[in-house]
């Protein structure tokens, strides 16, 4: 693990992390939701430029959270492939359900 993260959840403190962790996230939802509906008002630069500011924001903490709970890339490799191996589980049944309507 990082060690820069190890040593800021030792000086901020895991609360704090885990509150920092909830308020990152929620700035890039807000974000995503408000350009959802108002992308005329932005151009793609100004756009592309926000999303990678919170997207940042919000990695920084994941990393914070992987110190405070003792999580491994590893786990987190093997959660994302089980979770696309569902996905696409649900892909061909969904496609033979189609078929078989026809």
């Amino acid at each position: 693990m990082n060690e820069f993260y190890k040593k800021l959840v030792e000086y901020k403190g895991v609360e704090t992390q885990i509150i920092k962790s909830i308020e990152e996230m929620a700035e890039l939802t807000q974000v995503l939701c408000f350009t959802s509906t108002k992308l005329e008002q932005y151009t793609d630069k100004q756009l592309r430029e926000k999303v990678i500011e919170e997207m940042a924001h919000v990695l920084m903490t994941f990393e914070s959270l992987k110190v405070i709970f003792k999580i491994d890339n590893e786990s987190i490799k093997k959660e994302i492939k089980l979770k696309e191996k569902l996905i696409t589980f649900e892909k061909e049944v969904q496609k033979s359900v189609d078929n078989y309507k026809k």
